[in-house]
């Protein structure tokens, strides 16, 4: 094969098989599939165990969850939104102005 010396170095390469549709179909899918699900299960699994959770611990008359809706209730009800200038927004087309684009 090549020239100069012979060595004894020899690769053993198994048989070549043409792929087949069906099994690479299916094991894309597969792997997606299971790659969606680990992802929801490190994610999507403890966030609803603590939702969860925090719905079930009893805080007076309520729960601990809507404990602290109520608190960040009140955070978002103290936070006082600018007032929009009627001036710089007057000729600002909306969907309702019947503007064809």
């Amino acid at each position: 094969m090549l020239r100069g010396q012979l060595s004894a170095f020899s690769l053993e390469l198994p048989p070549y098989r043409m792929p087949q549709v069906g099994q690479v179909l299916l094991r894309s899918l597969l792997d997606r599939t299971l790659f969606v699900l680990g992802r929801a299960v490190t994610v999507a699994a403890p966030a609803g165990l603590v939702i969860w959770v925090l719905g079930r611990v009893p805080v007076g008359s309520g729960t601990l969850l809507t404990a602290l809706a109520g608190a960040l209730a009140k955070v978002v009800d103290d936070y006082e939104v600018p007032a929009v200038d009627d001036v710089t927004c007057a000729n600002v087309p909306t969907l309702t102005d019947g503007v064809n684009w």
